[in-house]
């Protein structure tokens, strides 16, 4: 089991920046976020985010075959920029204006779903 990090969101402003609280009561720091809509030119940072976060905490099977993950992962992602998924929406997580992690939102009729966030090991 990792170790939990309790982030609260203390500021949103109006060029969809978040000022976060990351850390405990004793150890505290302000960092604050920028969310974009991803492009096509993200294709391949959103497939590094993620298959880095997910090879950090362990959770591809022994078995994976990564050459090929990525290759769907890419497809999937470049039909979700282009619309084919309507109630999806992906975005890019910057921090100081380098591009940190991924977030991917469903929107339906009944409610909104954080359905996927991943960050660098390094930001989390």
């Amino acid at each position: 089991m990792g170790i939990q990090k309790k982030i609260l969101v203390t500021e949103v402003d109006y060029t969809g920046g978040l000022t976060l609280l990351l850390g405990s009561s004793s150890m505290r720091r302000y960092m604050t976020i920028h969310l974009r809509p991803a492009a096509l030119e993200d294709v391949a940072f959103l497939a590094d985010v993620v298959i880095t976060a997910t090879l950090a905490q362990g959770r591809f099977p022994r078995d994976v075959d990564l050459v090929e993950y990525r290759a769907g992962y890419e497809e999937w992602t470049r039909e979700t920029i282009q619309g084919a998924i309507p109630s999806c929406t992906l975005s890019v997580i910057e921090y100081d204006c380098h591009p940190i992690g991924r977030l991917r939102v469903v929107r339906t009729e009944v409610g909104i779903t954080l359905a996927g966030i991943q960050l660098l090991p390094a930001y989390q």
